[in-house]
């Protein structure tokens, strides 16, 4: 009978450490963003908007031209483009965007690849 209670108790355990583990290996929230625009600087990182926000991307028309700038949502309704306010020189543009509804974006010009999740 010792022996049975010792198995049980070893399997608790294991139970316990496995629970511990998968708890553990849960992502970290994604903080709101308080950064409203994107440079060639933040590429590689992840930005969480509320629904509403506005915020815009800047790069460089040489490097990063305007027409290999794509935007993958799921949903794909989750940014909307809106009037861009005027870059800061003429070597630059901005695309503007609206977190609209919530989900996941991929933003991608060449080497820029930023992630975005919108939330309600």
């Amino acid at each position: 009978m010792l022996g049975s209670a010792a198995v049980v108790l070893r399997i608790v355990l294991l139970l316990a450490i496995a629970l511990t583990a998968c708890r553990a290996a849960e992502p970290t929230p994604l903080p709101e963003s308080e950064q409203y625009e994107l440079t060639i600087k933040d590429s590689g990182k992840a930005f969480r908007y509320p629904v509403g926000v506005r915020f815009q991307v800047v790069l460089s028309r040489h490097v990063h031209p305007l027409e290999r700038f794509e935007v993958r949502c799921v949903p794909e309704q989750a940014l909307h483009r809106v009037n861009p306010l005027q870059p800061p020189t003429p070597l630059l543009w901005a695309a503007r965007l609206e977190a609209a509804e919530p989900g996941r974006c991929h933003l991608e010009n060449n080497d820029f690849r930023v992630t975005v999740v919108v939330s309600p």
